[in-house]
């Protein structure tokens, strides 16, 4: 076994800093989609209505970004600690990062559901509504 040379050291410490990285933003995206989650479950639904498939595409959006954020800390795990990339991971991670989207396209729509128009504006103007501006 030979000796490790510099450029192999640099690329191995480089993965860690990259995996230690990947684990923190692994915890972030597990945590943030839990209270969607669990208002998706309450017998209500979320935002007190439990009609249409708004709140199942809800749930199954959060669903697919726990499941990034759990893929994303076990291959975290592997570069931070084990020093080993596994290809089946990376790809699984890289698949589950396309259904981000499903989450994003969902709140979009939420959001225009919940639109009313600004009283005084004489057409009904729809852009500066309490819903989109409650978001900022």
């Amino acid at each position: 076994m030979s000796p490790p040379n510099g450029s192999s050291l640099r690329y191995t410490n480089d993965m860690r800093q990259l995996g230690g990285i990947l684990f923190i933003l692994g915890a972030c995206v597990i945590v943030f989609p839990v209270k969607d989650a669990v208002t998706g479950i309450a017998a209500h639904g979320p935002n007190g209505s439990a009609d249409g498939l708004l709140p199942l595409f809800l749930m199954i959006g959060d669903v697919c970004v726990v499941a990034l954020g759990l893929v994303s800390m076990c291959l975290a795990y592997l570069l931070l600690v084990r020093d080993y990339g596994s290809p089946t991971l990376t790809m699984l991670a890289i698949l589950l990062e396309q259904t981000t989207f499903i989450e994003w396209i969902t709140g979009m729509v939420n959001l225009g559901k919940s639109m009313k128009p600004v009283l005084g504006t004489p057409d009904g103007n729809y852009f500066f509504s309490t819903g989109l501006l409650t978001t900022w």
